[in-house]
């Protein structure tokens, strides 16, 4: 193993975490056949495979030896891409959540791989690529989840060095995407200078990060305060409430001497470079938004998956890079929040003039017009969300000047839409991008428009088909891809010559990942019952690297779609598991597997191939039908979210047991985090479970509002945190749990839709398993206490170290080790008695 390398002045002992792979570093990438292959990655020409011999039945090592793939980043050069592959979880020394990534290297031209960084031995990742301009320096993330330095690979010696010694605050936002796993952390100011935020404050202060599975890391800070003998206490105050990452600093790196210059002190969420590198815009949050959820549903357009503490105030700062020093807050401008790509500002493109749209809420959307560097303010008002992106790529394009009406606006009425699907459901519909030639390309309702600078519509072609790339952030692309069933068009936008041609696709199910240089090098991946695959080439010639080999002696689990009614009438579709053995018209013993939200409309493809479905293919394998059903959110005007669930559970079970599917007598349930909670309102509304296993499950409602996390209860910043979750997911409209308000307003229906409050019925033998920094172990530890005292069999198992999914491996075979044994017992084999014993 070779070491990443520390400038001269910084401390060695850090060095030694960051460790290399096997492979040679070099500029040629030679030999990185046999890199591959030692990595566990094949390389070679396209083929068909079949597998020979009897195939077997699943087990869980299978899912455990899985590689997945992550972010593929083409360098501006086009001539190589960095790969992030998350490491098998059975080769962990140990984990955090989900931090198994490796940064691999592959040639366009010939297919050649390297494995830049190898951190089984210590459970360390490489993540988050980012190239330099001239395509000669990578800059990535390395750490352990809490620890993250900037770690910088240089193409010419093939050397790699760790570039400052201070953490980097990863959740700043510097435009790629909205994905916590696909955003850029930081940005090239030149070849050889990066700007980041970097942390100052302890974890106390700045660390936001989930840091499961590192105790030592959570408590060292208060520890080493007791034993030196000073006061270790964590204060809330709501007099002065604390946003985090107050005391983190933005600052230039440079990447050869090291040296770092502060520019700007705060907690900076989203940052923005001019074209030209001279000024970076900048989000600063100032202070918790007051209790409530007036101005939530904007956070949570904002938040959209990169920042939980989103619900803050803001200040936009406007830093002169050259000049190296914070030219203060943008007078009159605040409330903004660009962390999604989607609100960040436009250049003009000499870069004296930026763009910013704005969304207020419903019908309140604005585009903020500012000079550079003198910070002048013109306001323009829009008619929708995507309206307003629109005139921002007009408006900069024009130097605030442009004949585009708002109220002409062919895009006037698209708005934002509102999906009940989860916490981050709220999207504008429709693309806008900008145009190699500076002109206005926007996709809505499969449908091009491309812009003239003052708005005209010059072409409009119907597409019949959503685009795939760019996507939201990446760097300005001559055309983009529009996927059309299992196609792929590629769409040229340099007018006149505006045209839509097929990709070839080097198979069938392929999904396009990355379109590479001008000269349009494609980048396919697949992820195959008989292994995962990443091809890149052109014109229907493909260079292949292949992992995961081993499904190709597995049988997948049959799967059948089966249809069923809703007590309330609807008919939906519903997804059957079924065992080796199974026999038409003879039932089986089964398990719902369920989750709200659920929509069924086919089986899965490459079930194999996805950690996640491992429950579905093990329960087949065991003998289980596996029934996972579609789960609307009910008419939140009227139903109550545990009796809803419950009842459109039973519908797929009373489905299934008419069908000849599943033995009445013989039923369990399995469920995860919202499916957990579906699993306890089960547990309280019916007996006709014999057993029911549920994981990071949240039986309190109340809890779950007015509780942070383990973790960052430590932290200072946690009531400014709890201000956005708590409204969030139960006092938001649209959202699948809406009490309608907080608990001390709405205590009824906060008790009635909570399984704990309602356990005087229950009497299924329940499993609860749960992570030591999960969401509310308080409350499953006294739904534990409770249901003992009533005489009802429970078992809770508390994994230490882990957050919401479990990622340590032994934890893993434990848990699916126990659940196992809890339905064997329940449901395969105790008699049809249901006295608790």
């Amino acid at each position: 193993m070779m070491k990443i390398a520390w400038m001269p002045a910084w401390d060695p002992k850090l060095a030694s975490r960051v460790l290399l792979g096997s492979a040679a570093l070099l500029l040629a990438l030679t030999g990185a056949e046999a890199c591959a292959q030692k990595s566990g990655a094949a390389v070679g020409a396209v083929s068909g495979r079949s597998a020979s011999g009897l195939l077997r039945p699943p087990v869980l090592e299978d899912f455990l030896k899985l590689t997945e793939l992550g972010a593929v980043r083409p360098s501006p050069d086009g001539a190589l891409l960095a790969v992030e592959v998350s490491r098998p979880r059975n080769v962990e020394v140990q984990t955090l959540d989900a931090e198994r990534q490796d940064i691999w290297l592959i040639d366009v031209a010939t297919g050649r791989s390297t494995r830049l960084t190898d951190g089984s031995n210590d459970a360390r990742a490489a993540w988050s690529p980012i190239w330099s301009p001239d395509s000669q320096s990578l800059a990535f993330l390395h750490g352990d989840g809490i620890d993250m330095v900037p770690v910088v690979w240089k193409r010419s010696t093939g050397s790699l060095a760790a570039v400052a010694p201070r953490n980097v605050d990863f959740q700043v936002n510097f435009g790629r995407s909205d994905s916590p796993v696909a955003r850029e952390w930081a940005g090239w100011v030149d070849n050889h200078t990066l700007l980041m935020q970097l942390q100052v404050g302890g974890p106390s202060r700045s660390d936001r990060s989930y840091p499961a599975g590192r105790p030592d890391k959570i408590w060292n800070e208060r520890w080493a305060d007791l034993r030196e003998g000073r006061a270790s206490a964590t204060v809330w105050d709501s007099r002065k409430p604390s946003v985090c990452g107050v005391e983190d600093v933005l600052a230039l790196v440079d990447i050869e001497s090291g040296h770092i210059t502060e520019l700007l002190a705060g907690a900076v969420r989203a940052v923005s470079l001019s074209p030209d590198r001279g000024f970076a815009a900048a989000i600063v949050a100032t202070a918790p938004k007051p209790p409530g959820t007036a101005g939530l549903q904007a956070s949570v357009l904002e938040y959209n998956q990169t920042h939980m503490d989103a619900h803050v105030e803001t200040e936009l700062h406007m830093v002169d890079l050259a000049a190296r020093k914070d030219l203060g807050a943008v007078p009159g401008v605040n409330g903004f929040n660009f962390v999604s790509p989607r609100r960040f500002p436009r250049w003009a493109i000499n870069s004296r003039l930026m763009t910013v749209p704005v969304y207020l809420g419903p019908e309140r959307n604005f585009v903020a017009s500012i000079t550079v560097p003198d910070m002048q303010v013109q306001r323009v008002e829009a008619e929708s969300t995507l309206d307003a992106e629109v005139l921002a790529e007009l408006l900069s394009l024009n130097g605030g000047q442009v004949q585009y009406l708002a109220s002409r606006s062919p895009f006037a009425a698209s708005d934002m839409i509102s999906r009940r699907s989860g916490a981050w459901g709220f999207r504008v519909p429709g693309r806008v991008l900008r145009t190699p030639d500076n002109r206005v390309a926007v996709v809505v309702e499969q449908q091009l428009q491309v812009l003239d600078r003052e708005g005209r519509i010059e072409l409009s072609l119907p597409l019949q088909g959503e685009m795939a790339l760019p996507k939201p952030g990446d760097p300005s692309s001559a055309g983009l891809a529009i996927a059309r069933g299992e196609d792929y068009l590629h769409v040229d936008l340099r007018l006149p010559e505006t045209r839509a041609t097929p990709i070839a696709k080097p198979s069938r199910e392929a999904v396009l990942t990355a379109i590479v240089g001008d000269d349009r090098a494609y980048v396919f991946t697949e992820a195959r019952n008989n292994g995962t695959y990443l091809w890149v080439g052109r014109d229907g010639s493909w260079k292949q690297l292949e992992w995961n080999k081993h499904l190709g002696a597995i049988r997948p689990a049959r799967q059948r779609i089966f249809h069923y009614t809703l007590r309330s009438g609807q008919s939906v579709a519903g997804r059957l598991w079924l065992p080796d053995d199974h026999v038409e018209g003879r039932s089986s013993p089964a398990v719902v597997l369920g989750y709200p939200g659920t929509v069924v409309n086919g089986t899965r493809k490459n079930s194999l191939n996805n950690f996640h479905l491992y429950h579905q293919n093990l329960l087949a394998a065991a003998g289980y039908v596996v029934i996972e059903p579609t789960i609307p959110y009910g008419d939140q005007a009227t139903d109550e979210p545990l009796q809803h669930f419950a009842d459109t559970a039973l519908s797929a079970l009373d489905g299934a047991i008419r069908q000849g599917y599943a033995d009445p007598q013989k039923v369990g349930f399995v469920g995860h985090s919202f499916g957990g909670y579906l699993g306890l309102a089960l547990e309280v509304k019916t007996d006709r479970f014999r057993a029911i296993v549920v994981s990071a499950a949240f039986p309190d409602l109340i809890d779950l509002a007015q509780t942070p996390y383990p973790s960052e209860a430590l932290s200072e910043c946690a009531p400014s945190l709890m201000r956005l979750r708590g409204p969030l997911y139960l006092e938001t409209e649209g959202m699948a749990l809406d009490m309608k308000g907080p608990p001390h307003e709405q205590l009824d229906r906060y008790l009635r839709n909570s399984p704990y409050f309602q356990i005087k019925s229950a009497r299924t033998p329940l499993l609860l398993t749960y992570g030591e920094f999960d969401t509310v172990p308080t409350s499953v530890r006294k739904l534990y206490v409770a249901l003992d005292r009533q005489g009802v069999p429970v078992q809770l198992a508390q994994y230490w170290g882990e957050g919401h999914n479990l990622q340590a491996k032994a934890n893993i075979r434990d848990s699916w080790q126990r659940s196992l044994e809890w339905l064997d017992y329940y449901v395969k084999a105790q008699p049809a008695s249901r006295t608790a014993k």
